[in-house]
């Protein structure tokens, strides 16, 4: 529902900072609800303050536009670390596993004992705990992020009653019933991270009814140390614990699933160099490349000249969702906060020119005759790109085969294919089509890879009528203990 864009942060006698803008897209701004969950995010991380949470500087509203101003983070997604691994190693040390958990699980704690004004609790939920979400920087810091579906009970958007919001292959069992969750979900999802840093691999996949099934079942989840050499068994009874199927049985609170890893690992690990800083070198060794061009291009648009445009925000709007702007006053220059690099470079305001018919906040022109421009500072190195996600593949299988596939009407190949799809929260309809077959849809939200299969069902025959013969074999024929039912296995 957003694009994420580098930007800088201005004010007086020369302050400058790195930021993020997390900018709405604009053909989602005119929707109220979801205009109400962009403000809710923004309401939530900004009454979170902890060293394991993503801060949240401002809300702007313009021109029916919304942004958030969050903070920049220097790093990666856990998601990135565990895909480089696992082509080599795979999974993390044991070690650096439990200090990455200790640390979300301290982050979860604190928003789960967020309070209203009142001093009650809000019963914050994640509901989206998985390696996408949490964040490690280059000195070995973690964070958890993107509290874009957190359930909270002061919330303007609740979630109807039966409805899923997360991805599955790191739900609680509960959350994919689509029952009342509370903290304990978390917890699940934690357990889930965990083994997944561990053995390198996800504990749950396939598509979603294998997933819904695996989760919900009571087959009980392999132990860590069964799984892997050498795992010690008193970590693994941890993992075991959080990973419990029924709630009842989970860790209650992310702090007592905390503590039960960090006496674990005070009893287990006695090592020279602070688990922090093997993690800092572990990103050096692996996005040491990244960290410098990202490091280069912040510091050819440090200088920049540009004189700062009027603000067009109205500041008055903000304060409604507990977030202050500083309004602009005669004595003190405005803040200037928007996608200032990309005005120096040629790429980056071309790519924006591009994308959209309206300029941006930060390339608006004052009302009044423009002044000569003055000479623009020499383009850096590289153009200023928002923050690229790695695009999902959608594997679609029917039985039977040959069935064309088409995403929101249009045709994208044959089955069995892989359609590439742009990564989003937002669902898209995707088909299938076969001669003689009833058309089968879904809606598909391409958040993870994943795979469809789907069983078409036969249009019925219309014909002048059967024997009387055919009639009784057929009401004689037993029902076969898989039956297709709208497009999936209905197991008796």
């Amino acid at each position: 529902m957003a694009e994420v864009f580098l930007a800088r942060l201005k004010g007086a006698v020369g302050f400058q900072r790195a930021v993020v803008i997390k900018r709405m897209l604009p053909q989602l701004a005119r929707d109220e609800e979801f205009r109400d969950m962009f403000v809710d995010e923004a309401r939530i991380v900004a009454r979170l303050s902890h060293p394991n949470i993503v801060h949240v500087h401002e809300l702007i509203s313009n021109d029916n536009e919304l942004y958030l101003v969050m903070e920049y983070l220097e790093g990666a997604s856990l998601s990135a670390l565990l895909r480089i691994l696992r082509k080599s190693n795979g999974g993390l040390a044991n070690h650096i596993s439990t200090y990455i958990m200790t640390r979300v699980a301290a982050g979860l704690h604190h928003a789960h004992e967020l309070c209203d004004d009142q001093g009650e609790l809000v019963h914050l939920v994640h509901r989206d705990v998985s390696p996408h979400n949490i964040f490690v920087d280059y000195e070995g810091s973690v964070k958890l992020i993107d509290f874009g579906i957190a359930k909270a009970r002061d919330r303007a958007t609740q979630t109807t009653t039966g409805t899923i919001k997360g991805k599955f292959s790191y739900m609680a069992p509960e959350q994919i019933l689509g029952m009342e969750v509370d903290r304990r979900a978390d917890v699940f999802s934690c357990g889930v991270v965990f083994y997944e840093m561990a053995t390198g691999e996800r504990l749950f996949a396939g598509n979603q009814i294998e997933l819904a099934h695996k989760i919900t079942s009571d087959r009980p989840i392999d132990r860590l140390d069964k799984v892997v050499d050498g795992f010690p068994p008193a970590l693994a009874d941890v993992v075991e614990r959080a990973l419990a199927k029924d709630p009842e049985v989970r860790f209650s609170t992310a702090l007592e699933f905390q503590r039960e890893l960090s006496n674990v690992a005070a009893e287990l690990f006695s090592r020279t160099k602070l688990a922090e800083e093997e993690l800092a070198e572990l990103m050096e060794d692996h996005f040491g490349d990244t960290k410098i061009k990202r490091r280069q291009l912040l510091t050819s648009t440090a200088a920049d000249t540009l004189p700062p445009p009027e603000p067009t925000h109205d500041v008055d709007t903000v304060p409604s969702v507990h977030v202050h702007v500083p309004p602009a006053s005669k004595g003190r220059p405005a803040f200037l906060v928007g996608a200032a690099l990309l005005l120096l470079c040629a790429g980056g305001a071309l790519w924006w020119a591009l994308k959209t018919p309206e300029p941006p906040l930060a390339t608006r022109a004052p009302a009044a005759a423009p002044e000569p421009a003055p000479e623009p500072p020499p383009a850096p190195a590289e153009p200023v790109q928002p923050i690229a996600q790695a695009p999902v593949h959608v594997e679609v299988r029917t039985q039977p085969p040959g069935a064309n596939v088409l995403v929101d009407g249009a045709l994208r190949g044959t089955s069995p294919v892989v359609i590439e799809l742009a990564r989003s929260t937002l669902g898209c309809r995707v088909e299938a089509r076969l001669d003689g077959y009833e058309t089968f849809e879904e809606n598909v939200v391409p958040d993870v890879d994943q795979r469809l299969v789907w069983s078409l069902r036969r249009r019925p025959r219309r014909t002048s009528g059967r024997s009387r013969r055919d009639r009784r074999a057929a009401r004689m024929t037993p029902e076969p203990s898989m039956e297709p039912e709208r497009g999936f296995f209905r197991v008796n």
